[in-house]
């Protein structure tokens, strides 16, 4: 132990290979934290190579899709945790939206959804959702979009829906909000034979629409708003799939693959020879624009097909499965971006097959190499009844839930529960999520990718909801009622300083002990008053008048002797008050026994009131 504290060996003193090989499995705070120690493991841990092999340690590869489009590893495995970290952890935001159908079972035909629009169609109507409207009447509407008769094909998207009949004529109708009251719109050329297949485009930054359609001859028109722009006859077989990303079209029949390049160079595979055999064995079509490759299969194997003329045009890697292929979903929005290869990972693009067993494989289209690899496989002992894949995660729909897997390494992020028992759709877009059944849609959010506004002033969180205007009604009027208690009670304590002062115990036991003591004389006074009352049939003479002047005098005096010679100037202003207004009382009383004693009909006139008013009265 000596030897090795003295042979001054240390972690930094290791080559920088080794050091990025044992850094690489430390998480991200832990990395933050190394290179704070010291200058060399603060440009070990800036190093690209280190965050390379994190990638490396965590999922087992270089190569995936781009999250954050930016070139650094750093940046993109920051940036990808952070996206991560809102599926995983964001509250979801549940909003429910029921469609009206036109058939008896209530039933969805087909359910397109790119955010922030879904758009549903259903016998001859069509139902675009606007999930970013405030306002709940704008949210759905519905647009007529009557299947003309003798339809053979159509194809329906987020921008429009196109028809195609067995007498080659082709109609279309745009979804936008100008249009939902016109009708279908028949285009202004036909096919020579029946509409074998039709599709249009959805390009987020076109402001047209353009459409490609193929009869059972071999012939393909594109159009651009209902008119011809161009014809070519591609072969003299039934076209069967077709497929349209601004200048590149995919062209397939029985035998042979086309691609078209703006609507002039055509490059021409051949189909494998295991799908050439029979006509029916294309079940899987899928197109990744931006990688320039094509995925065609059949129930039990895929092929991966280059289709860039500039590079390795035609190469072909395939892979079996024990189990039927149920179903394969690409990343849409990945798939119609163009890809670049000098952005971190490689800019790859995922595919997600669903076998009969009901396991998942994912697979990276783009990534380079002879032969296919699986970067992920799950297995479930649930029915999986859809699923969808995007850049960084795996949703699948089982019977009442939601799970929601980290595309990349296959690990559960969440389980969302009470959802449809037997869901048919499902779409993943933009961080966000709807899963439906029968004419029920449900809008699931978890990220967001606008930043929140902050909102200045109180009035706006009091509208945001009932609970809050209540609460702070109750506080207004409790506020309300405190300030006038506190005011009443500042002016009882002025008006208490100003008429009575600061009396101590001593003195406020004396004043009780005064009230006390005029309780004889005024009892005195009741029986008096008492004795007056019924002698009311009696005229009152001067007699009385002098006997009640003698006793108010010798009350007065009573009470004047009573008052104790150590009292304060404010407790004697405080009696001289109160025997105010007991003489005033007294006058009042008096002068209502007088005018009651009085026979009927007399007044008393004026100078005789007036001089019994200014008659002095004995002290």
């Amino acid at each position: 132990m000596t030897d090795i504290a003295h042979s001054g060996t240390s972690l930094s003193r290791l080559p920088s290979e080794i050091l990025i090989n044992i850094l690489s499995f430390l998480d991200e705070k832990d990395l933050y934290a190394v290179q704070a120690t010291c200058r060399h493991f603060l440009e070990i841990v800036n190093d690209e190579e280190l965050w390379k092999n994190l990638f490396v340690a965590r999922i087992h590869t270089r190569l995936f899709p781009s999250f954050s489009r930016s070139p650094k590893f750093s940046v993109e495995y920051v940036e990808r945790n952070r996206g991560l970290s809102e599926w995983k952890h964001n509250r979801a935001v549940k909003t429910k939206y029921t469609v009206a159908t036109q058939n008896q079972y209530n039933q969805l035909e087909k359910m397109v959804f790119e955010y922030p629009r879904c758009a549903c169609y259903s016998d001859g109507v069509i139902v675009i959702v606007q999930l970013q409207s405030k306002r709940r009447k704008d949210r759905l509407t519905y647009m007529p979009c009557t299947t003309p008769n003798g339809c053979s094909t159509m194809h329906f998207n987020i921008n429009a829906a196109v028809f195609g009949r067995f007498d080659g004529r082709v109609f279309g109708k745009l979804l936008t909000n100008k249009s939902h009251l016109c009708p279908v719109t028949e285009f202004n050329a036909i096919h020579r034979s029946s509409v074998t297949s039709i599709t249009t485009a959805a390009l987020e930054d076109s402001s047209v629409d353009w459409c490609v359609s193929g009869c059972e001859l071999g012939e393909v028109k594109w159009w651009c708003e209902a008119k011809l722009q161009k014809s070519l006859q591609i072969t003299d077989k039934p076209i069967l799939r077709l497929a349209l990303n601004r200048d590149l079209t995919i062209v397939v029949d029985s035998h042979e693959i086309y691609v078209v390049e703006k609507m002039e160079c055509v490059h021409k595979l051949t189909v494998p020879a295991r799908l050439g055999d029979s006509l029916f064995q294309i079940q899987h079509f899928q197109v990744d624009f931006g990688g320039r490759v094509l995925i065609i299969g059949d129930m039990s194997e895929l092929f991966v097909i280059s289709i860039n003329p500039d590079q390795d045009f035609g190469f072909t890697r395939s892979m079996s499965f024990p189990q039927q292929i149920q179903n394969i979903f690409l990343d849409d929005v990945t798939s119609k971006r163009s890809q670049h290869s000098d952005v971190a990972g490689g800019d790859g693009c995922y595919l997600g097959i669903l076998t009969g067993d009901n396991s998942i494989f994912v697979i990276n289209v783009r990534a380079p190499g002879p032969t296919l690899r699986i970067q992920t496989k799950l297995d479930f002992e649930d029915r999986v009844h859809a699923a969808q894949i995007n850049n960084i995660v795996l949703v699948c729909a089982f019977s009442g839930c939601l799970g929601i897997f980290n595309a990349a390494d296959g690990n559960e992020l969440r389980m969302v529960r009470k959802t449809e028992k037997v869901p048919q759709y499902l779409g993943v877009s933009h961080g966000r999520m709807i899963v439906g059944s029968g004419n029920v849609l449900h809008y699931l959010q978890y990220t967001d990718d606008e930043p929140k506004q902050k909102r200045s002033g109180s009035s706006q969180n009091n509208r945001s909801n009932k609970w809050n205007e209540v609460l702070s009604t109750q506080l207004d009027l409790y506020n309300e009622d405190e300030k006038h208690r506190k005011e009443e009670s500042e002016k009882r304590e002025r008006l208490r300083r100003t008429f009575v002062g600061d009396l101590d115990d001593e003195e406020v036991q004396l004043e009780i002990a005064l009230l006390e003591s005029q309780s004889t004389p005024n009892e005195i006074l009741h029986l008096h008053d008492q004795g007056r009352v019924q002698g009311s049939q009696h005229q009152v003479t001067g007699d009385d008048d002098e006997l009640e002047r003698a006793i108010e005098a010798s009350r007065l005096e009573f009470e004047r002797s009573l008052i104790p010679q150590d009292l304060d100037e404010d407790a004697a202003l405080l009696m001289a008050i109160q025997q105010s207004e007991e003489e005033e009382s007294l006058r009042r009383h008096v002068r209502r026994s007088e005018r009651r004693m009085r026979p009927l009909g007399e007044v008393m006139s004026s100078s005789e009131y007036s001089s019994r008013e200014h008659t002095p009265r004995p002290r």
